[in-house]
């Protein structure tokens, strides 16, 4: 004797549940899921419904599953590459802040009014290390300590930005060779710098007794030693494999 099933399939958290009252393995249901007037046990009721609501199911969540590892796969290496920005950037500024203090600190060293060697030895080497925007930041900052702090002139200034900048885009233009760096310092400062120190000398500062080269001589010569001693201390560091390997720690 057969009785009639009320089968009712419910999806709960992604799990297929029949409902069902009766006895007997096998139930008649002439209507569900679009079958009439066709008599299916359990078993066939519920294969039918693997293939239609489980899979679609699964497939949905397999496609969910597959969008997020995407995302999560695209996401860590842009978190990863943002921190090592990040950290790099952090050592850039802490190598800056020390050439700061180092060309501060050694700056009275072989100094006269319109000659402070050690000032293009400093920024050569940060040039070289950490590029021609650092090297610029350097010297200015160094110059207007030094003017606040040791009452020297504009010359502090005059004298070194110019320098700074050229030497490191030289460097970068000519794929990394001392020398041209070297160069920038000496173009920059004993010549450019020197000329644009006059008008500021006399115009602004009052000096008198001055002409547009004055102050060429003696940059010139400044930069020719310190940039003497940087272009030594650097070869020997690209020579011994140190200098490329400090400079892909702050690149």
């Amino acid at each position: 004797m057969q009785h009639n099933l009320a089968v009712i399939p419910r999806i709960v958290c992604g799990e297929l549940v029949l409902r069902h009252c009766g006895q007997g393995s096998r139930k008649t249901c002439p209507s569900f899921c679009g079958i009439r007037g066709a008599t299916r046990n359990i078993g066939d009721v519920f294969a039918l419904l693997a293939k239609t609501s489980q899979v679609k199911l699964l497939r949905r969540t397999r496609n969910l599953h597959a969008t997020y590892q995407l995302l999560q796969a695209n996401s860590i290496p842009q978190r990863c590459k943002l921190m090592k920005n990040k950290h790099k950037l952090l050592l850039r500024l802490i190598a800056l802040s020390f050439f700061i203090a180092i060309g501060v600190v050694i700056s009275p060293i072989l100094r006269i009014e319109g000659m402070c060697p050690t000032a293009h030895l400093v920024n050569i080497t940060c040039a070289v290390i950490l590029g021609p925007f650092y090297a610029l930041a350097c010297s200015l900052a160094t110059g207007i300590l030094r003017m606040s702090l040791m009452g020297i002139p504009p010359l502090a200034l005059t004298g070194s930005i110019f320098g700074a900048l050229l030497s490191g885009i030289l460097y970068k233009l000519s794929k990394s060779r001392i020398i041209w760096a070297v160069i920038g310092e000496i173009l920059g400062t004993g010549i450019i710098g020197s000329i644009i120190s006059y008008p500021i000398m006399a115009f602004v500062w009052g000096t008198s007794g001055i002409s547009l080269f004055y102050y060429t001589p003696m940059f010139l010569g400044a930069t020719i030693m310190g940039g003497t001693v940087a272009y030594i201390l650097l070869k020997s560091l690209a020579k011994s494999g140190a200098l490329q390997k400090i400079i892909n720690n702050f690149n």
